[in-house]
């Protein structure tokens, strides 16, 4: 065991107690968390007043723990500190969390709960292994490594599950409102953040992994080594005397001081060897140690950057769906000021053929009028204006179905679009300018084409895709 004295088990006690303590708040948190699932806003609370309070307990038992810490040196005790501070952090955010789950309320349809819940799971289950793992240091440093790579797997599928989360929300939940979907795509930032916050505890426990491989040897080197070298000197010493001895009084003793001499030289050539090597084998964990240190600031730089290019690419998508909307109220809005516009022409041209007392005359104001309703009728400008803007609203959709069924004529993949939002039939013959059997017909070659078998539905495949 690495910390054996008295003071030191007594400080590890205390770290044990504080993992406890945030094992209960994951706990909490999960319960909380599925209670909110459930629309049991009550429970909820419940949750987050024990959260309070754990939170608390934590916060004392941390200063406790440092007070201990500085006043009694122990081994690695800077890195111990940058632990308890990581770990202490993730109970904030777990208390943080649940309270704005509490406050906020945001609104999660229920065909998301599996969702939130497999995304809290692997988060959770990250911020779970640095418990074990924590505890394990203090006791058989060389369990480390294992507890510390399933930290990194929950947290790399945490990030996995969170990115499919939020394209399904922005992707697929056409029902939501642009505030909900920023909303649910801010809460699941949080929830995917305390598998990160557990990374940033991994990386701690392995910085510390490999000092206590280092200070290992440098303890060999600082106690072990001087005393067999005291045991050689000592030993050459008693060979000395003996060796004197034998020649004041008239006798020798050849074999006893020939054996002592000769363990004595053999004894420091194995000191010198190993002073040689457990310098170079030092130099060598040193070169490992700053390359590995290197390589955790390396990751942690690149995951920042790839947490600021994922968060501009997010709020570029989100202004171009601001600016999207933007303009499709402000074609709405032109829509209908022309719509008003013609009905007010033909209005007048009622009017004017209701008042007019030549017949020849009415007749020809009541041809006017049907000729512009007439070409009104057959327009197709409205329509294409129509198409272009769900087209636009549904670009991604565009993109994967062409890709996916490349042999699409462009008639079929309109008529995909249209079918994935639920027109009918009637509607869609309307709006592509032909008759409702020839939808009927262009459906059938759109199931040949994608190999549908007789039990699958069209629409249910397309809304898949």
């Amino acid at each position: 065991m690495v910390f054996s004295n008295r003071k030191a088990r007594q400080t590890v006690a205390k770290l044990d107690k504080f993992f406890d303590i945030e094992d209960q708040a994951l706990l909490v948190f999960e319960e909380g968390v599925r209670n909110y699932l459930h629309r049991d806003t009550a429970a909820v609370s419940e949750s987050l007043q024990t959260m309070v309070k754990l939170e608390n307990d934590a916060i004392q038992l941390q200063r406790n723990i440092e007070e201990s810490l500085y006043r009694n040196e122990m081994y690695l005790n800077g890195d111990i500190l940058r632990l308890l501070e990581r770990m202490q952090h993730i109970v904030d955010m777990l208390s943080k969390d649940l309270f704005q789950f509490d406050i906020e309320r945001p609104n999660i349809p229920v065909e998301l709960n599996p969702d939130f819940l497999k995304l809290m799971n692997l988060s959770t289950k990250a911020v779970a292994t640095t418990i074990p793992a924590a505890k394990t240091f203090f006791r058989t440093p060389e369990s480390v490594p294992d507890s510390v790579r399933r930290v990194y797997f929950y947290q790399k599928e945490a990030d996995r599950e969170s990115k499919a989360l939020k394209r399904k929300v922005f992707h697929e939940m056409d029902s939501l409102k642009l505030s909900e979907k920023v909303h649910l795509r801010y809460f699941a930032l949080h929830i995917e953040e305390l598998a990160l916050q557990a990374s940033k505890v991994a990386d701690q426990l392995s910085v510390m992994y490999i000092r206590y491989q280092s200070g290992a040897g440098r303890m060999w080197s600082k106690w072990i080594l001087p005393a067999l070298e005291v045991v050689a000197v000592g030993m050459m010493a008693v060979a000395s005397v003996k060796l004197i001895n034998g020649r004041v009084y008239g006798f020798t003793e050849y074999g006893l001081v020939t054996a002592l001499s000769v363990l004595s030289l053999l004894l420091l050539s194995v000191l010198i060897v190993y002073v040689l090597r457990n310098r170079k084998a030092q130099r060598d964990s040193t070169r490992r140690f700053s390359a590995q240190e290197d390589e955790i600031n390396d990751s942690n730089r690149k995951l920042s950057e790839m947490e600021v290019q994922i968060t501009k690419m997010e709020n570029d998508h989100l202004q171009n769906l601001l600016d999207l909307k933007r303009r499709e109220t402000t074609g709405v809005v032109e829509k209908i000021t022309e719509q008003r516009q013609f009905i007010d022409s033909v209005y007048d041209g009622i009017l004017q053929a209701e008042s007019a007392t030549d017949n020849a005359e009415r007749e020809k104001l009541l041809h006017d009028l049907k000729v512009q309703l007439n070409l009104r009728r057959n327009a197709t400008g409205d329509k294409n204006d129509f198409y272009a803007q769900v087209e636009q609203l549904h670009q991604d959709f565009s993109v994967r179905l062409a890709s996916k069924f490349p042999e699409l004529t462009a008639q079929e993949r309109k008529l995909a679009t249209l079918l994935r939002l639920d027109f009918s039939t009637k509607y869609i013959a309307g709006l592509l300018n032909i008759s409702p059997k020839s939808v009927e017909i262009e459906r059938h070659r759109m199931r040949t084409k994608m190999g549908l078998s007789r039990d699958v539905k069209l629409t249910d495949f397309i809304k898949n895709i």
